[in-house]
């Protein structure tokens, strides 16, 4: 298995797979101890036994066998070793399909291809295992590293105990060196020279890497002096690696690598030498510790040794060691002989060339290691010999201390007096003349404790030396030898502007004169700024006019560029210094000017002032930015042009590219440029500069072309590249730059350029030395794709269009001339094992295509081998303990985008197999499917062991999965034993107690669960859920799992320091989870218990608390509302589970209070629910209580005043939002007042705050304008409330609100279309609900208005009879309309106006003298909607089937909307014409045909009228009919005076009832009359259970209509009524002397005989009720019958009724 390769255990140690926990690491260290110890011995030769032990292997198909035995031999490795060494590279290398794999193995060439590419697996092998143990020597001591204590305990015990491991790497190295490459002879057919050529370089390779780890591991242990002497007589017989038994087989490019193995091998040897111990032990009494020194017997043989060493290069370092240590042992004669051969052999330009080749300059551990034994023995050298010494060397000293001060940690050895403060003092010496200090002090300016102390000491500068020359004549001999001193004053170094001035000697200065190699010399001694020098040579460069072709080699260029970097590395780790270096940094500037313009540019100095312009950029870019934008250097637009938007001219960098840099085929400038193009960007935010022309010149002139560009330096390629992509990708996340670089890349050649990055192929990019720069392509492409909009982008369709030439991959059949689609070739990038990043951005990248592009992913795939191959991979890398996580979670997140939108790409990734079982098709997870690996990860023996991001993703693809039904797979998952224990055991686990240890992927592990599970639950059918399912969500429900959840979203996760992204979407899906939860079975989640509900609903408003209280954020405004809502929600559901209700809202009182006082918007967005909630309370309370307990609560004042605080003019002229607020507001003030009866406990917080007047002008304003009819109902709606309230009704109509409703109503008159229509409203008249409409708000200004008059009466007589006067037309259309439409629109506007007008007929006399014709023409009116609703009700066969007409055409969608909306009209069709009623009394024969006596009880209907619509339209009629007759009553003298005062005056009280007996009829339309009122109570009486039904209550309750409280209440007042008019009327026409004695003998007849079998019917109904016949709470519908009644319990029916019967016998008999 893989897992058994170096490959794989290298992965493990450096963190790039899932194992990453010390105890992991610690046991696959242990498992592979002892291939550490043996190395590549381990690797045995071909046997029998081992292929005895292969052929019985059953699992092995033939032709896998066969291809074994052939790799075997051509390998030379043992077979059971080769086979595993095939399953490795299966897992690790192989690029194709399984089932390709045999198809390879069969055929000869495809298998000779396979066996090379395994063959170079297997070297990668035999490497890795040095790079394991290089891995854990750099790591094993290093504190900082999480697995420090286990890399030192496997260190300590495998690998240095009874130093084991060096003495087989030592053997092993012989070995090496002795072996010789295998041939045809040994190893097949197959083993060509070419092939024995690769395997001699791989033992040089392995050579390389074995001694890397020698050097390691004497860096850290001490080499004895046997050991010294064996290595170096090793070394020695090999020739320092010159002498290989290979050597004919090797070429040129093999130097290289003999090179460096002599340079490791001489550093071996230094480090044997052990000189660090010996600089710390450096007195002569300590000396005599070293090891080295006590053993004289090895301390002889080395001497020996070397003195019969040759003068190779790879000596010289060893003998200037040796010397160095013979000194400091006391050993000067051996010191002086073998430290002259170390000068002869120039060893310090050895010691050059070590450090800086290239093979030490990747900053590796091994380099650090040679660089520090370098500087080491430096120090030593210095330490002990004095300069004069080491020879004409200087300089090359210098070099070598430049590269190895890098490794150093500090630069104190530097600023002391012994060695290398000695070379500082003379290379300062040797100042100006030689610029070695500045190198020197460059390289120490990398130390963060330098660059204050480089300034400082370069301002005191002791010596300038310059040639001594025979001009040169103003001085005199000293006394001294050598010495000379200047007479006058000297200018060192002429100025040649005004400041600053030139450097001058004084007069008296004394001279040293020397030689060096080539000139005389003079060193004067005196003090001088440095920096000073440096500005006078800046200055003398800016003033050359002419300094040739040959600029860079020139000393002024070669100085001034040394400075330059100077400065740059000060500034590096010390930005402030700035400020002291702005003389140079302003004429760095100047150069870039200056130089950038010459026909001839000087490329390095340009270079070097453009690194130190990006150093400055990076702390200071405004700086920076202003003094390139003075050099015209960057490119910068000359103005917009048609078409392309703007012109750009490419300023000095386009010239130095165009004229040096192409030609030359030397990018250093565009290398440095594009640096600084990608810092400036960093800070684009900052700068107001033109970024965006040097953004469009990188993209079109550099971007676009470099690919075809010559390059002398190869890596200047894949610099420019990346620079360009590095400035993209900066661009990309900048706000001001992103659509710029988008449409620049997408609709440019650019794009183009890009593309071709990305079709490379996999083969090419293992050999290719900058994965970074398709890494870079990739993720720019990323951005980009995330970047574009709706429409398609030219990189879109290339990306779905394009097809490329197909890439070759070793080791499977080619085909010459084939195309793919370049998203295959994206896909193949998952093959690439060398850089984890690089698989993860492909795969990032197709995610994005899943999501945006147009075309099929698996179609672009190609043919199936390809496919499947890309999917095996995916799959085996997902399943790979040893996978770097990062790539796991981008395949598990791709995967979850594509189930989405690639169904073709998800069904082969999940790779699921089906199968017939019992007749019944199955699925399962096929051996290569993505799904496997999936729900490994989740499962509970892994648990604690999966990273948590990794958990995450996997999750999320399950949630994916759910989300959009993928149904097979879902089937395959729920079958798998203890999947739903795996997903739900975060959700039981909770949050990690300790807060500063949760993390992001926490949460997101839990959000992921649970929207599993919320889905489960809402998509399964209910006795259908898995019985373990069930079982978890039991407990998850009785351990109170809910709770605890809500409670995380509190302060757990606010301190823990998640994202608010992540926090939201945890909130997010709990309440899913939570809804999901309340409304399926309920005992699943235990929430039929009460305690878990009232814990759950209490966990939710203390996290509402929680977040009003915390500290105002984005997440806060986000969460507060969410949780409001849920809570609100919730109790809805289980209204019951909260008690007390008054102590839950004191709490909500004081939620809503700390939110107002915080923010507006973190109020205004829990308002609404939190409202809902109080709404909810206060009607239960209202309606369980009662008013009287609760009347006297502070809390519900203070909810009140809360409210009242938001009702300020901006709030009711704001925002959709803020005016949602509003309304539901207005309506928890409704609420609340009503709760409260004395209004003095919340009018003076109503007051104080302005509401009314507030409330009035956003009535005034929203009537004028015809807007927010929402808010206008809810205004409304709270004016009636109040106007039943006296001191309320007072204000409001001293505000003047009739005024409003008077003018601003009229507008608004045209009624809805429902109303138009008659349309029934089933649903409202169902739910209750209605929609705001201003035919609602008219109804609402008639019922307010009413209200007012009730209570305030004759004050507000006057405003009220305004109010009917001026919508008189609409008052009389409504009441008119009731005869045609029977909606609940019209019935309810008839109720209002009726009710309002039975109200003002109280005042009646004042009515009739304001507005005469208003009262006659309503009076008619009123008479005449008594008549129809009389009609309606007497005939409720014909009511019945009106409703049931019309509920069928509601049900018929293909009617016309106008058919299926409208009520059946009655038979006449419309409102009759007005007749007008005359005072001429009129008779009628009474026929039994036209009249009915008593309530008919026909089983039709009862069973057509007991429907739900049918009971509320009757109920309404009758509210109808009840406001009717108490304005007629109104209008009528009172009974008793008419009858016991004979001089009663009849003039004012005109008959108001004509003199029939007949039936109402539908057809005509009529004033009321007798028959009338006596049909309206034998409808009444019909209403009313029947006395054979009353005494036996358990018979079947069909009946005409339902007695509710209320209906009985309205039946029992409409017979009061009628019966009180009745005799009214009769004693009325029986006084009056304008009636016939024939007349009244008729109406005593008729009316005795109808009154007769009404009290009858009666007398039954009195004798046999078992209940009272009045109610103990009035219904509202009584608050609207002001007209108080005398008859209103049940003494007072029989009264009544007595009364009817005294009159029946002694007035009409």
């Amino acid at each position: 298995m893989a897992e058994g390769s170096f490959r794989s255990l290298f992965s493990i140690l450096t963190g790039r797979s899932a194992l990453r926990e010390p105890a992991q690491i610690a046991d696959e260290l242990t498992r592979n101890a002892e291939k550490f110890s043996k190395g590549n011995a381990a690797y045995a030769k071909p046997s029998e036994s081992s292929e005895k032990n292969l052929k019985s292997t059953k699992s092995i198909r033939p032709p896998t066998l066969k291809f074994v035995s052939k790799l075997s031999r051509f390998l030379g490795l043992d077979q059971m070793q080769t086979l595993d060494l095939v399953r490795n590279f299966l897992m690790d290398e192989y690029r194709g399909s399984s089932s390709q794999l045999q198809t390879i193995f069969k055929n000869e060439r495809d298998s000779h291809a396979l066996m090379m590419s395994v063959l170079r697996y297997y070297f990668d092998e035999r490497l890795t295992v040095y790079r394991c143990l290089k891995h854990l020597f750099e790591y094993w001591q290093d504190s900082r590293h999480p697995c420090r204590e286990t890399y030192t305990e496997f260190v300590d015990k495998h690998l240095i105990a009874g130093r084991k491991l060096i003495g087989a790497l030592i053997q092993h190295y012989k070995e090496l060196c002795d072996t010789n490459a295998p041939t045809s002879e040994t190893n097949g057919e197959l083993m060509t020279p070419r092939v024995s050529a690769r395997w001699a370089v791989q033992y040089i390779r392995e050579q390389i890497e074995l001694l890397d780890v020698v050097v390691l591991h004497y860096r850290d242990f001490q080499m004895d002096a046997t050991q010294l002497v064996e290595i170096a007589q090793l070394f020695q017989v090999h020739g320092f690696g010159t002498r290989q038994v290979n050597k004919h087989l090797l070429d040129a490019n093999a130097d290289n690598l003999i090179y460096q193995i002599g340079f490791l091998q001489t550093v071996i040897l230094i480090e044997g030498i052990d000189l660090d111990w010996m600089l710390n032990n450096a007195q002569p009494e300590t000396a005599a510790g070293h090891h080295l020194v006590q053993a004289v017997a090895q301390k002889t043989a080395f001497d020996e040794m070397l003195a019969n060493w040759n003068d190779s290069p790879f000596h010289s370092p060893v003998f200037l060691a040796w010397a160095t240590f013979c000194s400091l042992a006391d050993d000067a004669e051996t010191a002086v002989k073998i430290g002259s051969r170390a000068l002869q052999t120039n060893v310090f330009k050895v010691l050059c060339t070590i450090v800086k080749a290239d093979c030490f300059s990747n900053n590796s551990v091994v380099d650090v290691a040679v660089k520090t034994t370098v500087h080491v023995l430096l120090a030593a050298v210095l330490m002990v010999f004095d300069e004069s010494a080491l020879g004409n060397s200087l300089g090359d000293v210098v070099a070598v201390l430049c590269e190895t001060m890098a490794v150093r940690r500090s630069s104190n050895e530097f600023w002391t007096q012994r060695g290398f403060g000695s070379l500082l003092t003379s290379v300062q010496s040797r100042f100006p003349y030689s610029y070695f200090l500045v190198d020197l002090l460059t390289a120490l300016s990398g130390h963060a404790d330098a660059p204050a102390m480089v300034l400082e000491y370069l301002k005191n500068v002791n010596y300038f030396t310059e040639p001594f020359s025979d001009a040169l004549t103003d001085f005199e001999e000293s006394e001294k030898e050598a010495e000379v001193r200047l007479c006058t004053e000297r200018e060192a170094y002429k100025t040649v502007s005004d400041s600053p001035p030139s450097l001058v000697i004084p007069a008296g200065t004394l001279g040293r004169l020397f030689s060096d190699r080539r000139n005389r010399l003079v060193r004067w001694d005196f003090r001088y700024s440095a920096w000073h020098f440096f500005i006078l040579e800046f200055d003398f460069l800016l003033h050359s006019v002419n300094l040739g072709t040959d600029i860079d080699s020139l000393p002024l260029v070669i100085r001034v560029t040394s400075v330059v970097r100077l400065v740059k590395q000060m500034l590096v780790l010390d930005p402030a210094l700035s400020t002291s270096l702005y003389p140079l940094l302003e004429r760095t500037f100047q150069v870039i000017q200056k130089f950038g313009s010459s026909p001839n540019p000087p490329q390095d100095l340009i270079k070097s002032c453009i690194d130190c312009v990006t150093v400055i950029c990076q702390n200071n870019a405004e700086l920076a930015w202003t003094g390139l934008q003075q050099t015209g250097f960057l490119p910068h637009t000359l103005g917009t042009t048609k078409g392309t938007g703007f012109n750009i001219s490419p300023g000095n960098f386009g010239h130095v590219l165009r004229v040096k840099e192409r030609p030359t085929g030397s990018f250093r400038v565009t290398v440095a440029t594009l640096e600084m193009i990608g810092a400036m960007i960093r800070h684009a935010d900052e700068l107001g500069g033109d970024l965006a022309a040097s953004i469009v010149f990188v993209v079109h002139e550099i971007f676009a072309t470099f690919h075809k560009w010559r390059y002398v330096d190869g890596t200047e390629r894949k610099r420019i590249g990346e620079g360009a992509l590095k400035i993209f990708e900066c661009s990309l996340n900048c706000d001001q730059l992103r659509a710029l670089v988008t449409q620049a890349l997408l609709y440019s050649e650019a794009g183009q350029a890009l593309l071709n990055m990305l079709s490379i192929g996999v083969d090419a990019v293992d050999g290719f030395a900058a994965v970074s720069f398709l890494k870079g392509a990739l993720q720019v492409v990323i951005q980009l794709l995330n970047s574009t909009g709706e429409d398609l982008s030219v990189i879109e369709e290339a990306l779905a269009n394009q097809m490329v030439e197909r890439p070759t991959t070793a080791g499977l059949p080619q085909v010459i001339g084939d195309k793919v689609h370049i998203v295959s070739i994206i896909a193949s990038y998952i093959h690439h094992r060398h850089d984890p990043e690089l698989p993860v951005l492909s795969t990032r990248l197709l995610g994005r295509l899943c999501k945006a592009s147009p075309m099929s992913l698996y179609g672009c795939l190609g043919p199936n081998n390809t496919a499947d191959s890309i999917r095996d991979a995916y799959a085996l890398r997902l399943a790979a303990r040893t996978e770097d996580i990062k790539l796991k979670v981008a395949i598990l997140k791709m995967l979850a985008v594509s189930v989405e939108t690639q169904p073709g790409l998800t069904e082969l990734l999940l790779d699921l197999k089906s199968k017939d079982k019992n007749g019944r098709q199955e699925f399962e997870i096929g051996r290569n499917s993505c799904l496997a690996p999936t729900l490994a990860i989740l499962s509970s023996r892994n648990r604690g062991l999966v990273p948590l991001e990794l958990l995450s993703a996997a999750l999320k693809f399950l949630a994916s999965l759910w989300k959009n039904r993928k149904d097979a797979a879902l089937s395959t998952i729920r079958n798998k034993d203890g999947i739903w224990a795996d997903i739900m055991g975060p959700l039981m686990t909770g949050l990690p107690v300790e807060t500063s240890t949760i993390t992001d992927s926490h949460c997101q592990v839990a959000a992921h669960a649970m929207r599993v599970v919320a889905l489960e639950c809402f998509y399964v059918a209910k006795g259908e859920m898995d019985e373990a399912l069930k079982k978890l969500l039991r407990d998850f429900g009785s351990e109170g799992k809910l709770e605890m959840w809500i409670s995380a979203q509190t302060k757990k996760t606010a301190d823990a320091g998640i994202s608010d992204r992540i926090k939201l979407k945890l909130l997010k899906v709990t309440r899913t989870l939570l809804l999901v939860a309340s409304n399926v079975d309920l005992d699943v989640f235990r929430l039929s218990n009460e305690a878990n509900r009232k814990s759950i609903l209490s966990s939710l408003l203390e996290a509402v608390d929680y977040h009003v209280n915390s500290s105002l954020s984005r997440y806060t405004l986000a969460a507060a509302p969410e949780l409001s809502t849920l809570y609100t929600v919730l109790f809805g559901c289980w209204p019951d589970a909260v008690q007390p209700r008054l102590s839950l809202l004191e709490k909500i009182t004081s939620i809503l209070r700390e939110a107002k006082s915080k923010s507006t918007e973190l109020s205004t967005a829990i308002e609404t629910p939190l409202y809902s909630s109080t709404i909810v309370i206060l009607q239960r309370s209202k309606s369980q209580s009662g008013p009287n307990e609760i009347h006297d609560l502070d809390h519900v004042v203070e909810i009140i005043r809360l409210a009242s605080l938001s009702l300020q003019q901006p709030t009711l002229a704001g925002d959709s939002s803020s005016k949602k607020s509003t309304i539901v507001q207005l309506l928890v003030m409704c609420e609340a007042v009503q709760v409260m009866p004395d209004p003095s406990r919340w009018l003076f917080t109503l007051e104080s705050n302005a509401t009314f007047l507030h409330l009035v002008q956003a009535l005034d304003f929203n009537l004028k304008t015809g807007k927010d009819v929402a808010l206008v109902d809810a205004v409304m709606h709270f004016f009636v409330v109040l106007a039943l309230r006296l001191e309320p009704a007072r204000q409001l109509a001293l505000l003047g609100v009739h005024r409003s409703l008077c003018l601003y109503l009229n507008w608004q008159d045209e009624p809805d279309a429902a109303v138009a229509n008659g349309s029934l409203e089933t649903s409202a008249l169902d739910s209750g609900v209605q929609k705001p409409t201003w035919t609602r708000i008219w109804c609402l200004s008639v019922a307010f208005i009413s209200s007012l008059l009730k209570t305030l009466r004759h004050e507000f007589v006057d405003e009220a009879l305004d109010f009917v006067g001026a919508h008189h037309e609409k008052l009389a259309k409504s009441l008119d309309a009731v005869r045609g439409n029977l909606s609940r629109a019209c019935l309810e506007e008839a109720d209002h106006i009726a009710a309002l007008l039975a109200n003002l007929s109280l005042f009646r006399r004042q009515w009739q003298f304001s507005i005469p014709r208003v009262f006659t023409d309503l009076n008619e009116r009123m008479g005449f909607l008594c008549q129809a609703c009389c009609a309606l009700l007497s005939r409720p066969q014909f009511l019945s089937h009106l409703v049931e007409v019309a509920s069928e055409r509601l049900a018929v969608p293909s009617k016309s909307s106008h058919e299926s909306e409208s009520l059946p009209r009655t038979r006449e069709g419309a409102v009759a014409k007005h007749v007008r009623f005359s005072g001429d009394v009129q008779t009628q024969s009474s026929s039994s045909s036209g009249r009915k006596r008593v309530p008919s009880t026909s089983s039709s209907i009862e069973l057509s009228s007991s429907s739900p619509l049918f009971l509320k339209i009757q109920r309404k009629l009758l509210s109808i009919m009840t406001h009717c007759l108490t304005f007629v009553r109104n209008l009528e003298p009172n009974l008793y005076k008419l009858m016991n005062d004979t001089a009663f005056d009849l003039a004012d009280y005109p008959p108001l009832l004509l003199l029939r007996f007949d039936s109402p009829a539908m057809e005509t339309v009529t004033p009321p009359s007798f028959g009338t009122l006596i049909a309206a109570i034998n409808a009444c009486l019909g209403i009313l259970p029947k006395p054979s039904r009353i005494a036996t209550p358990t018979r079947s309750p069909i009946r005409t209509a339902s007695p509710a409280e209320e209906d009985r209440f309205l039946v029992m007042l409409v017979i009061e009524h009628s019966l009180w008019i009745l005799l009214t009327e009769a004693v009325m026409c029986l006084r009056s002397s304008g009636v016939e004695f024939r007349v009244k003998q008729l109406l005593k007849r008729e009316l005795g005989s109808d009154l007769g079998n009404i009290l009858s019917y009666m007398l039954k109904f009195f004798s046999r009720r078992s209940g009272p016949s009045t109610p103990s709470k009035k219904s509202p519908a009584q608050d609207r019958i002001l007209t108080s009644s005398a008859f209103s319990d049940e003494d007072s029916e029989q009264r009544l009724f007595q009364l009817t019967d005294l009159f029946m016998k002694q007035v009409l008999r």
